[in-house]
């Protein structure tokens, strides 16, 4: 079996997700006995926070790498980050460690088109609503993205950032989520991305009519077929 290394923090609930969904999914392949190898770097969230208010990305990019080298000392054999819009930083960690960065939006893509889904609606952080590293990844596999008005996109980011962060689900906020999936079902979308790995806190497939696809999930269930594999 190969070790998992999880880039993890980014926020602990998701990551908690990640850990549980990840063991449970190899006991269920290999037995009820088994237990993944997994190392993980937990980061602190709160300074992930002050870099992204400060606007210093730079800065967190070597915190994120400096945490995948972590990994990669610690005996990882593939690095899982635990967060959509970190995956930004694929690139610039993919040139600084040997091991595998093991891509949340390919895990993703391979998930939808299996279904035959070829149209999604994708929810997340404004980022990764708004800028293209992940948006033409799944592109780039053959999928139509759509995203939410700006305005909607705006406060979907508050949501995530400000509630969904600190462990707080409100009803609320679980209405309007279910509200901008319908606009973007009317428009045609085929199935709706849980985005950033928060929001499956919040929605899940009992709250929307169309397909649900968690990233959380189905990041976590790759990183199981590819530990094992």
């Amino acid at each position: 079996m190969k070790t998992i290394g999880l880039l993890g923090g980014l926020t602990w609930h998701a990551t908690k997700t990640y850990y549980e969904r990840i063991n449970e999914g190899v006991a269920t392949h290999l037995g009820p006995y088994r237990s993944a190898k997994i190392v993980m770097n937990s980061l602190d969230y709160g300074e992930v926070r002050r870099s992204r208010a400060d606007g210093n990305w730079r800065r967190l990019g070597r915190r994120v790498v400096s945490g995948c080298k972590g990994l990669q000392r610690a005996g990882a054999d593939g690095v899982f980050i635990c967060s959509n819009t970190i995956h930004r930083y694929t690139d610039l960690i993919q040139s600084q460690i040997s091991i595998p960065v093991l891509h949340i939006a390919d895990a993703l893509a391979e998930r939808a088109i299996a279904d035959g889904i070829t149209e999604v609606a994708l929810f997340g952080t404004a980022f990764t609503m708004t800028q293209p590293f992940y948006r033409e990844r799944l592109e780039a596999r053959g999928l139509t993205v759509l995203v939410p008005p700006p305005a909607a996109i705006i406060e979907l980011d508050r949501i995530i950032l400000e509630e969904l962060a600190a462990g707080r689900i409100l009803d609320a906020s679980r209405d309007y989520f279910t509200d901008q999936m319908a606009v973007l079902s009317s428009q045609g979308a085929q199935a709706m991305v849980l985005g950033c790995t928060e929001i499956g806190m919040l929605v899940d497939a009992n709250d929307v009519d169309l397909p649900v696809l968690d990233t959380t999930h189905i990041h976590a269930d790759f990183a199981v077929n590819w530990a094992i594999d």
